[in-house]
């Protein structure tokens, strides 16, 4: 099993953002960056956080988006919509041609994730209701 590394996921976050018009809801931006991570299986998007039961692969997404913001490249507002920054689109530009896909192995972090056994594998993705979406989750507090 292989989860996308936070960082490898923000090109792709920025082209699926900009392909769209250049802005997409958080659920329509999850779905649509999947498709750049072949390896990503439907038993890596069940893989949740021991600690606090949120699931991996939406987490890294908006962990992905947080570094985007922070760096300029997508808007902070409005919550729920996630657009992209002139800076953005002039960042895809320059390194687009560059990326490739990076994925974390099981056993960079085995005790952080754990698989939640007779989960749907094709509908649970969401993070638990008490997360912002705008708030990524570290080591059970909301940052």
């Amino acid at each position: 099993m292989a989860i996308p590394v936070t960082r490898s996921i923000c090109l792709p976050l920025l082209r699926v953002i900009n392909d769209a018009g250049g802005e997409l809801s958080v659920q329509e931006a999850t779905a649509r960056v999947e498709r750049y991570f072949p390896e990503l299986t439907q038993e890596d998007k069940l893989r949740r956080y021991a600690k606090t039961g949120a699931a991996v692969w939406p987490n890294r997404i908006r962990w992905a988006r947080k570094q985007l913001v922070d760096e300029g490249f997508l808007y902070p507002e409005p919550v729920g919509v996630w657009r992209i920054t002139p800076r953005g689109r002039d960042h895809l530009e320059e390194n687009w041609a560059m990326w490739q896909p990076r994925y974390s192995q099981d056993d960079d972090n085995p005790e952080e994730i754990s698989l939640t056994p007779g989960e749907d594998p094709t509908g649970n993705t969401a993070l638990p209701s008490e997360v912002q979406e705008s708030s990524p989750v570290v080591s059970g507090m909301m940052v």
